[in-house]
């Protein structure tokens, strides 16, 4: 299935830009753009998985403290959520614009866009708590990495941030 194919390399991306493999996480998101260019897709098919390569490049900007790029990028993405209404494609464009906002230094609006992001997932509340911590709440900093710190899902975001947020948590 296409769907399987583009968010196995977005989450192949997703982890090596995670833990700092910034070059080998790019070919990642390449790969899921080549994929589609290729791929017989519905066209609504197409913008979605479009909209996702899009939104983890914004990502991977910030990360690599692109923030200009990054804005230019979820700009544009944030027009096609509007348009297509899609709750879910409004969280995840809510979570990485709160991760620009953190890195904008501007932690309050990063915390109002993680409050309309997933708040089942143990990476939102993880980044949740890096704006707490870095906009001086560090109880409530500290309460949110114990969350996740101490969460038992199974799921892959958790995975990404679990060993971290424990570091954190004890370091506060």
């Amino acid at each position: 299935s296409p769907n399987y194919v583009v968010f196995s390399y977005l989450n192949a991306g997703w982890l090596l830009d995670e833990n700092g493999k910034f070059d080998q996480a790019k070919t990642y998101y390449k790969k899921a753009e080549d994929f589609m260019k290729d791929a017989e897709l519905k066209y609504a098919d197409r913008v979605t998985y479009q909209l996702f390569i899009d939104l983890f490049l914004c990502y991977h900007n910030i990360l690599m403290g692109e923030l200009e790029n990054a804005k230019t990028g979820l700009a544009n993405c944030s027009e096609t959520v509007e348009k297509r209404g899609n709750p879910d494609e409004k969280q995840f464009l809510n979570l990485f614009m709160g991760m620009l906002e953190v890195d904008e230094e501007n932690y309050q609006k990063a915390l109002e866009y993680y409050a309309d992001s997933d708040r089942e997932s143990p990476y939102t509340w993880y980044r949740e708590a890096i704006a707490l911590e870095k906009g001086g709440k560090k109880d409530d900093a500290k309460k949110t990495y114990d969350k996740v710190a101490n969460c038992n899902d199974n799921g892959f975001d958790l995975a990404l941030v679990r060993s971290r947020a424990k570091e954190k948590a004890s370091a506060l």
